[in-house]
């Protein structure tokens, strides 16, 4: 507010009241335009935390927080690089022709090539010098080629590592921003919202099968998550809260656990009988056959004495 223009022009009056063309207030035009950027980026920066309304969005926001630090290390890379050839840029003998690749314009120029925004007309004029165009061509292969490469190799394998993790992040990260909204929800309001959610009403697990209370019921299809046994407890005796909680018997548990094994061991036997079954049966289907075979090479190996009988 302090450097605000229009405050330093508000002395000078005339038809235009609001107005920022006076001489106190030019001289802050720069560092107004400053602040009123920082302020700008530092409110969409606070927009960001509406990306808690979707587990998605928040997860894929904290990815690309978690990922700036390959962009640095890139960054970092990079700017070693171009220093490394803006030296030996400057070290060749340019006989006075090229001053973009001359001393500290070396690396702005090998920098502008990054970036693919270094004129073609000095390009041209470079291939002029082949020792000073090979640099550069060994320069762009490597921070065009091997770099990039690198940093798009590096931003796949973190986000595949990190995306499964930051589902669970994004749910903390919502889980935060709620406990610190909390305390600027009116009461009456916060009470409207927990009556309204019912939390005091017993829960089913089924049709029929009243559960316990203080909690949102979510149906799903039957078939989405099947369960074979029952994995809810159930006690017999009073629902009373201030009696104990019943102790679970160990040997209701190791004879259910028996019992499943044994189900178990008949499943397996069954599925061994049906396979020695199927292998019998080729085994003696194919001995059947063989068995026909030999008797028919015996009838006809008699055949021919039972021919000479009939002649004498």
């Amino acid at each position: 507010i302090c450097t605000e223009p229009i405050f330093r022009c508000l002395h000078y009056g005339g038809e235009h009241l609001f107005t920022r063309l006076c001489t106190a207030g030019e001289q802050l035009f720069v560092p107004y335009a400053i602040f009123s950027t920082c302020a700008m980026l530092g409110y969409f920066v606070l927009l960001t935390d509406l990306s808690v309304l979707s587990i998605r969005v928040s997860a894929f926001v904290l990815v690309c927080g978690y990922m700036l630090a390959e962009l640095v290390l890139f960054l970092l890379g990079l700017v070693f690089v171009c220093v490394a050839f803006g030296c030996v840029e400057a070290a060749l003998d340019h006989n006075g022709d090229d001053d973009h690749f001359s001393g500290l314009n070396s690396f702005l120029s090998l920098f502008r090539i990054s970036l693919h925004s270094f004129p073609q007309v000095e390009f041209d004029h470079a291939q002029q010098h082949p020792i000073i165009f090979a640099v550069i061509v060994i320069y762009s292969a490597l921070t065009g080629v091997f770099l990039l490469s690198m940093f798009v190799a590096q931003l796949v394998c973190t986000y595949r590592a990190s995306y499964d993790d930051m589902i669970g992040y994004a749910r903390l990260n919502r889980i935060t921003v709620v406990h610190e909204m909390l305390p600027s929800v009116p009461m009456s309001r916060w009470k409207r919202l927990v009556d309204n959610l019912h939390f005091d009403r017993p829960l089913e697990f089924k049709s029929g099968d009243i559960g316990v209370a203080g909690g949102m019921q979510v149906m799903e299809p039957a078939n989405e998550h099947p369960t074979t046994g029952d994995t809810v407890l159930r006690f017999a005796g009073t629902t009373s809260p201030d009696a104990a909680w019943p102790a679970l018997e160990d040997d209701a548990e190791t004879a259910s656990d028996r019992f499943a094994r044994m189900e178990k061991l008949m499943q397996k036997a069954l599925k061994r009988g049906d396979k020695h079954g199927r292998r019998n049966g080729s085994s003696a289907g194919s001995s059947q056959v063989g068995h026909s075979q030999d008797s028919r090479r015996e009838s006809s190996d008699e055949s021919p004495d039972s021919s000479e009988s009939m002649a004498s």
